[in-house]
């Protein structure tokens, strides 16, 4: 099985997982996991009414795999270890870059 194809597969099974999460303080609200396996493109968003008045569009969870075979986190609002969970599903941590850091920063973390 070729690296984008095991990689797909792994993040698929864990943003199914993620998306059994529904906030009990937003009872007007779903929870959309949204997987585009042909571009590599995978987020969940809470979408919904916090009140008569107040729209919810929330990005949670976006993750895209590269040409090159990277896993890019772009957004985890998630309080859970994205990197760990994808060593466990047997992902090399090399593979996995934190997008919502500054390419300076992600330097800096690789000391």
């Amino acid at each position: 099985m070729d690296k984008i194809k095991k990689y797909s597969e792994a993040i698929i099974k864990l943003i199914r997982d993620y998306g059994k999460f529904s906030p009990v303080n937003r009872p007007d609200t779903e929870t959309q996991v949204i997987i585009d396996a042909i571009n590599h493109h995978y987020l969940i968003y809470l979408v919904g009414w916090k009140d008569e008045d107040t729209r919810i569009h929330d990005c949670y969870l976006h993750i895209d795999i590269k040409e090159d075979g990277k896993i890019w986190i772009q957004y985890n609002g998630f309080d859970r270890d994205m990197e760990e969970e994808f060593e466990e599903l047997g992902i090399d941590n090399n593979d996995v870059v934190l997008g919502f850091y500054s390419e300076s920063y992600r330097e800096m973390l690789t000391l």
